[in-house]
């Protein structure tokens, strides 16, 4: 398969600055102690797929942009995480911290295709799942965020 619009020119390893964040995040919430009434990530994470947040694999996601679909892709990531060799050509940045204040300026159409993501899919699916209750209705999280885009270039590259 294919992949023209991405640009891998520069990978950065997994274990380095792509997903770092995230990775983080995980690790600290395995070690926190249960606090009654407190959601964990993972809770939140199904509360927010149980709410209706819909996955996008990569593959549909090159077939809708090879057809032109009207899309707005937006890359959730901090800038540091995007380094040359970590985007998507056509991907707008908006880091998840100013979703909630900025995707107006970028999506006019509630109605339009919206495909997030981030390193591993944590900060998309819970970014998603805002976007659908401020009233988007076509919002969708890139399968596996971008770890799981890098993880399939490397592999096809090596066959």
């Amino acid at each position: 398969m294919a992949h023209d619009d991405l640009d891998f020119s520069d990978p950065v390893s997994e274990e380095g600055s792509g997903g770092g964040l995230e990775n983080a995040l995980r690790l600290a919430s395995d070690r926190l102690p249960v606090i009654p009434g407190i959601h964990t990530i993972d809770e939140l994470m199904e509360e927010a797929k149980e709410s209706g947040v819909e996955e996008i694999t990569l593959p549909e996601l090159v077939s809708i942009r090879k057809a032109n679909a009207p899309l707005t892709l937006v890359d959730l990531r901090e800038a540091e995480e995007r380094t040359s060799g970590n985007k998507i050509r056509g991907a707008i940045n908006i880091p998840r911290g100013l979703l909630e204040m900025t995707i107006g300026e970028y999506v006019r159409d509630a109605n339009g295709l919206i495909v997030v993501f981030c390193s591993n899919g944590i900060r998309s699916t819970l970014s998603a799942e805002t976007l659908l209750r401020m009233g988007y209705r076509n919002v969708k999280v890139l399968s596996g965020g971008f770890q799981k885009i890098k993880r399939s270039m490397k592999k096809s590259q090596s066959e």
